[in-house]
């Protein structure tokens, strides 16, 4: 058999192995709790088994503070601190011991500059800290942690065109 002929064979192979492949169990979706605030634009990370869900903007667009905690275990939510200015339309991730979140928007159109780093751990008690400035103001980004415990914060829009 030549090797184009095999390589064919191999591509519908794993072609067919992937459209016939069945997810382990059945996949359904299900009613939880609802939220207290209905938001759009807010950011959201798993952090211990719970998700955060910060910010973003009410059915009026107005850009919140507030923090909501899910425990999907009791199917709850719970209030957490509220963020040190509304934000919208922002992005964070989990890195060790740390929720870090960038930019985002406290006025429409407005992108921030700041990197915020929020410790669960530290209580209620003042656990948001500015850490520092991304290199320009930047809401709507997408932001990965690699392997190295690097964040990569990717697009965006931002007032430098």
């Amino acid at each position: 058999m030549s090797l184009f002929r095999a390589s064919i064979l191999i591509i519908i192979l794993a072609v067919a192995s992937v459209l016939t492949a069945q997810p382990e169990g059945e996949y359904q979706w299900q009613n939880v709790e609802p939220m207290d605030q209905a938001r759009s634009g807010h950011a959201s990370v798993v952090y211990d088994g719970e998700i955060y869900v910060f910010g973003g903007q009410n059915s009026r667009r107005q850009t919140l503070r507030s923090l909501e905690i899910y425990n999907p275990h009791n199917d709850s939510w719970r209030a957490g601190p509220r963020m040190p200015r509304p934000l919208s339309y922002h992005t964070a991730v989990v890195a060790g011991d740390h929720i870090f979140i960038f930019g985002g928007s406290s006025d429409p159109g407005r992108p921030e500059v700041g990197i915020i780093r929020f410790s669960p751990d530290e209580g209620d008690d003042r656990p948001y800290h500015r850490v520092r400035d991304m290199s320009e103001p930047r809401y709507n980004t997408n932001a990965v942690v690699v392997n190295n415990g690097t964040i990569l914060v990717m697009g965006g829009i931002s007032n430098h065109v």
